[in-house]
């Protein structure tokens, strides 16, 4: 099996656990955004190519099987893939707290879109939501960053 049908199947398992076993393990009505981490990870350490495949195949997971406006989520992720393949030039990314803050921004980002993009929602209930996701999705960066070290490479 090559390393790219791997990664598809990784991709996959970390969809079914973010939309399953996660919602178990929610802290203050938020969960860790997996398939983030996993375009994050990706976008620090693949070739341009295969983070837009693997973002749009993310964005296409979520956007499927969630509601809302289609192709939000393929455009964000390949967004952000791109974004972090563009910083990866220009920081030491063997370092997990590096890692952890370009996750972490990238949640923040991702988390105020999607906020915001929801009527009657209070701002400061929304940028609460946003800052407590970001905080436990860069928690569990370094677990999925460690999955996923293997095809780094």
């Amino acid at each position: 099996m090559s390393r790219q049908a791997r990664i598809f199947i990784y991709l996959f398992i970390f969809f079914i656990l973010e939309a399953t076993v996660l919602n178990n393990f929610k802290l203050f009505g938020v969960k860790p955004d997996l398939l983030l981490i996993s375009v994050v990870v990706f976008g620090l350490f693949l070739p341009a190519f295969w983070v837009i495949v693997f973002s749009c195949f993310c964005g296409l997971l979520l956007d499927i099987f969630y509601s809302g406006p289609f192709g939000v989520n393929i455009v964000m992720f390949c967004i952000l893939g791109l974004l972090s393949r563009k910083l990866a030039k220009n920081l030491y990314i063997e370092n997990d707290n590096v890692v952890i803050a370009v996750v972490f921004a990238a949640s923040l980002l991702l988390s105020f879109i999607r906020r915001f993009m929801v009527p009657n929602v209070s701002s400061w209930l929304a940028l609460r939501f946003c800052i407590q996701e970001a905080l436990y999705t860069a928690f569990f960066s370094p677990f999925v960053f460690r999955v996923l070290s293997v095809f780094s490479h």
